[in-house]
């Protein structure tokens, strides 16, 4: 009996420092497992490709998508390049601004909201010369499906930082 009872007794005092192993090493595969997330970006960086890698790789989806001929994909490849170049034009636009440590001008004002639209409404009616009926309708809907799904994600961003906003509101009121 008393060789039984020694055997468990060694067994138990053998266990804590198994556990105590087990839960730094949970601890520290939960570290790693956190630290790669945060450096793993969603998607790729467009910031590195030029407007005429953007203008082609854009193209290159619609055709799928569309089932383009040649002609119609040096068309939008045109019009896929002209729309980068602004992009990437106001994408530095923007960068400059941050260097500096300005914050540009009213985002939403009705100026730029009016010359976006203007824009919208050009590239539309460019896409409807270039496509027939039926890859219209389709791209049409590809866009609406874009808007929408960008609409969703602007409003998700947009209560994540009411909510960031609102706990450090409460935070400096318990103080």
């Amino acid at each position: 009996m008393k060789n039984l009872e020694t055997k468990n007794k060694s067994l138990i005092g053998n266990k804590k420092p198994m556990r105590r192993n087990l839960v730094i090493g949970g601890f520290m595969a939960l570290l790693t497992v956190g630290a790669f997330a945060q450096n793993n970006k969603r998607g790729f960086n467009r910031s590195d490709m030029t407007p005429d890698q953007m203008a082609e790789l854009q193209t290159k989806k619609m055709a799928l998508n569309l089932d383009l001929t040649d002609a119609q994909q040096k068309k939008v490849y045109d019009l896929n390049k002209e729309q980068a170049i602004v992009r990437d034009a106001k994408r530095k636009e923007m960068q400059a601004l941050r260097e500096k440590g300005e914050k540009p001008a009213n985002r939403n004002s009705y100026d730029k909201q009016k010359s976006r639209l203007d824009a919208q409404l050009v590239r539309q009616e460019s896409m409807k010369k270039i496509l027939n009926e039926d890859q219209y309708e389709t791209w049409k809907t590809t866009m609406k499906r874009k808007g929408d799904k960008m609409k969703k994600q602007g409003k998700r961003n947009m209560n994540n930082q009411n909510s960031k906003g609102n706990r450090v509101n409460k935070r400096s009121n318990n103080n």
